[in-house]
């Protein structure tokens, strides 16, 4: 597994994120234009009912389908890493690419000198492995 790969896992929860500012935003604005809404011909107001209603609908599969993107990649991940031999290793590369731990963070975690010792050990492993 390479560490585009392996970094796919943030950019999907991102994209989830951000589909659901999408979805919020579209729901305020219709709260506010549906109390605004006066002198409108129905049809017309049930055009845009329908235009809200259509892309909620359309935002909330991209989310089901991102979400089931992001399953899937973080089970291949999990099975990706359980297959090293080092456990510490396991251990910085669940931080890193499951949790978005930053380098800081993981240092303290392990308990580490300082965060270039635990950035140097993923890339030495990459390196190593020919898997970047």
């Amino acid at each position: 597994m390479t560490k585009k790969e392996l970094g796919q896992l943030f950019y999907l929860e991102k994209e989830i994120e951000f589909l659901e500012k999408q979805i919020q935003e579209i729901e305020s604005k219709s709260v506010i234009s549906s109390s605004v809404v006066s002198g409108e011909n129905k049809n017309n107001i049930t055009d845009k009912v329908g235009e809200i209603a259509t892309k909620l609908s359309d935002y909330r599969t991209l989310i089901c389908i991102t979400l089931e993107k992001l399953y899937h990649q973080r089970n291949m991940i999990e099975k990706y890493i359980e297959t090293l031999d080092d456990s510490q290793l396991r251990l910085i590369l669940r931080m890193r690419f499951i949790k978005f731990y930053n380098w800081g963070k993981i240092a303290h975690e392990i308990k580490a000198a300082g965060e270039s010792t635990p950035r140097m050990m993923v890339e030495n492993f990459f390196k190593n492995n020919d898997e970047i």
